[in-house]
C-alpha cells in the first residue's frame, strides 16, 4: 500500500517535471523567435490602479 502511494507520487512528480521542462523549452523557442518580451506585471499593476480599470468594469456591466 505504502509502496503504491510512493510510486504514484513519484510518477506524478516526474510527469510534472517533464511538463515543466517542455514549458521552459517552448518559452526559449518563442524567445528566440520574437526576442525578449516585456513583463506584463507593470501593465497589470497600472490597470489595477488606473481609472481605465473602472471604465472597463462599467462598460462590462452595461
Amino acid at each position: 500500500m505504502v509502496a503504491t502511494i510512493t510510486m504514484r507520487r513519484e510518477v506524478r512528480r516526474r510527469r510534472g517535471w517533464i511538463a515543466h521542462q517542455r514549458i521552459i523549452a517552448r518559452s526559449e523557442t518563442v524567445k528566440a523567435k520574437t526576442g525578449m518580451q516585456p513583463a506584463s506585471t507593470d501593465l497589470i499593476r497600472s490597470l489595477r490602479e488606473d481609472e481605465g480599470r473602472r471604465e472597463i468594469q462599467i462598460a462590462c456591466t452595461i
